[in-house]
Formats: structure tokens, sequence, C-alpha cells
């Protein structure tokens, strides 16, 4: 996210950190907080049991992070070519 807002005037960049930051926050208190939920108990385990419980969740990141990235590349590619520097 910033990235991709940071290159549409590349001015302000607090701006651009706090539209990033914000989504991340929320992201951060909620993932903390599933491990205290019980269900959730063994998202926060290092049994090896747990481990290939949690395995389908870290690809799942792992495209995730891949394919968002290649998104906000190209998004930034566009704003970039826009913005004169």
């Amino acid at each position: 996210m910033f990235l991709t807002t940071f290159y549409k005037s590349s001015y302000k960049v607090g701006k651009s950190f706090i539209f990033a930051a914000i989504p991340m926050v929320f992201l951060m208190v909620a993932i903390e907080a599933t491990a205290h939920i019980p269900i959730f108990v063994w998202m926060d385990s290092y049994q090896t049991e747990h481990l290939l419980m949690q395995f389908p969740i870290l690809i799942v990141g792992i495209v995730c992070y891949g394919v968002l990235i290649l998104l906000a590349y190209r998004i930034s590619v566009k704003h970039f070519e826009k913005v004169d520097l």
C-alpha cells in the first residue's frame, strides 16, 4: 500500500506511511489476538502436529505475498510513470 500511494504524487510521504500502517496495525492486532482464543492455541505452538497444521497457512501466506507484491509493483510502475520527478 505504501508504494502505490507514494508514487501517486511522490509528495507527503508521511500520509502514504500512515495510510499503509493503519491496516497493518489492525492485521497485527487480529493475528496476535487469535493466539489467545482457546480454539486457535495450536497457531502459537511449535509441537510437530501443530506445525503440520500451520504449514498450509504458511504456504498461503507465501503465495499471497508473491501475488500482492507483484500487483503493488505493477500499480507503482504505472503511478511512477505519471509522476514528474
